[in-house]
């Protein structure tokens, strides 16, 4: 049986996100095949090209990933605190005091 191969667009279009974002999702993925583009190997590029193709069971295993419900957080109980309005200690209070 043959694996099936899709570009980046077509996997970003399966799983619903952007073409970067699943380019970032799939930049180290053991299964993903990173092919080399033009000037890779005779230095003429400054900038390395890769293609990427992802296979079926890579896109099935992500797709699966992004379906399951994200672990609930650890809440601990804890004691309210109590908030109280203080004077500021720099500012004097004001004192009113009456001549007889």
């Amino acid at each position: 049986m043959e694996k099936q191969w899709y570009t980046v667009q077509e996997t970003a279009v399966l799983i619903g996100w952007s073409e970067k974002k699943t380019r970032q999702l799939l930049a180290n993925d053991p299964d993903v095949q990173k092919l080399p583009g033009p000037g890779a190997f005779d230095g003429t590029s400054k900038r390395q090209y890769v293609t990427l193709r992802v296979p079926k069971s890579s896109i099935e295993r992500i797709r699966q990933q992004l379906t399951q419900p994200a672990p609930r957080p650890v809440v601990f109980a804890r004691t309210p605190r109590i908030i109280r309005k203080l004077q500021r200690p720099n500012k004097k209070a004001a004192v009113s005091v009456s001549a007889a």
